[in-house]
């Protein structure tokens, strides 16, 4: 292959770039996010379950299920933990979806604190929402919504 035409920049072009002394490393945390769709095959929507906690565990609105990855444990096998906490269900189907990091993305955070990160790991998964009974949480409220009453359509997702 020829890489003459290839920009390709040396390190001590891109070190040049740098100015100042160099930030210190943030800290990460690291979340699994389910987006758990089903369908409702008599209204023909599409439904996604939330989750609903006390303000003094999260913020007290609607959200997606998640957790905290725990020490040795795999992205999948926290992704999987969460169906199993959540919802009895047989063949589903679960993918990794994408992964969000950015340092602003937690409206929650003190901007001053930056030191400590969190990524998000998102997962979907696709069940039959007849098949799948929801397990009661007694902290916690869980619901299937159509995207249709949150204001959303499949391809706007």
């Amino acid at each position: 292959m020829e890489t003459s035409n290839l920009d390709i920049p040396s390190c001590d072009r891109i070190l040049s770039t740098l100015s100042g002394p160099s930030p210190s490393l943030a800290e990460f945390k690291v979340g699994v996010d389910n987006v758990i769709f089903s369908v409702d095959m008599e209204q023909n929507h599409l439904l996604v379950l939330l989750v609903k906690c006390p303000p003094e565990s999260s913020s007290g609105e609607w959200s997606l299920p998640g957790t905290l990855v725990r020490q040795g444990e795999s992205l999948e096998a926290a992704a999987y933990r969460i169906l199993a906490e959540k919802l009895q269900v047989e063949n589903l189907y679960l993918e990794q979806l994408y992964t969000f990091g950015g340092p602003d993305r937690d409206p929650h955070q003190a901007p001053d604190n930056l030191r400590l990160r969190y990524l998000s790991v998102s997962y979907f998964a696709l069940v039959r929402s007849e098949a799948a009974i929801l397990i009661a949480d007694s902290a916690c409220q869980f619901h299937w919504h159509s995207l249709v009453q949150l204001g959303l359509s499949p391809s706007t997702i």
